[in-house]
């Protein structure tokens, strides 16, 4: 698998190192911000292949996020990352433009093989 560009908005800190230090193991180029404000801002700057959003942010929910990335030519693919898992979530993860939904705490595994089904938009990536 080809190292994917990965944008990873998540306000916990914690949680967001260390993913980023996983995606890194697995050769993955990650951007980790704190916000949606940066994340938007940073989406805007450069092309990603991958997005991972937190829905629970302290400015900017996720399901915003996704529907203003969502209206970006060069959009990356959507990946929502939330503690939020009944249907009606994953229903309102799916109409503001995700692409996919995984409900915390992730499998690593599970993200993992998804990654590698995603096709690098990216070409500055390899």
């Amino acid at each position: 698998m080809r190292p994917l560009k990965i944008l990873l908005i998540e306000d916990f800190a914690d949680g967001r190192e260390s993913l980023a230090a996983l995606l890194r193991v697995e050769k993955h180029v990650v951007d980790p911000v704190a916000t949606g404000t940066e994340g938007l801002k940073l989406a805007k700057e450069q092309p990603f292949d991958v997005a991972l959003i937190d829905l629970s942010l302290p400015d900017i929910d996720g399901l915003e996020i996704a529907r203003q990335l969502r209206k970006e030519e060069s959009r990356p693919f959507l990946i929502a990352c939330t503690g939020w898992g009944r249907g009606e979530d994953v229903e309102r993860t799916r109409e503001a433009g995700f692409d996919f939904h995984l409900t915390k705490p992730i499998r690593f595994e599970e993200l993992v093989k998804l990654l590698a089904s995603i096709p690098q938009r990216n070409p500055a990536a390899a």
